[in-house]
């Protein structure tokens, strides 16, 4: 998806939806209609942009920082993707959940311990 046509709360409701019928499709391709399937993508957003996940410790550092005693927002879009039958196209419904964090001003050492950690190596 190009996020940049996509307000933050359609892109991840988008990428929830793509998740769902991808899953959706492959199960009906196996014989094996699902009755129900859920996706879901949460991203963080500040200054109305989407963060993407650090790609190095140098990029988490930078993001923690900017991040570091400000608020930002973390949306959840969630689709499902149910009900098809004999070849009909499935129902589809999705919405978006945002809330609001407050982030503590973080020290600088902190920020680099918690890098050094490895634990933010997989999340915006």
């Amino acid at each position: 998806l190009v996020k940049a046509d996509y307000t933050p709360a359609g892109y991840v409701q988008e990428n929830a939806r793509q998740k769902a019928l991808e899953v959706y499709r492959r199960l009906c391709a196996a014989e094996a209609p699902p009755s129900l399937v859920i996706g879901a993508d949460t991203v963080v957003v500040a200054d109305d942009k989407i963060l993407e996940k650090p790609r190095s410790t140098e990029a988490a550092t930078v993001m923690l920082s900017e991040l570091s005693g400000r608020s930002h927002q973390v949306l959840t879009g969630v689709a499902l993707v149910y009900g098809a039958a004999h070849g009909a196209p499935p129902t589809e419904d999705s919405f978006a959940e945002m809330t609001e964090v407050d982030f503590a001003s973080l020290p600088p050492e902190l920020i680099d311990a918690y890098v050094a950690s490895g634990e933010p190596m997989d999340k915006a």
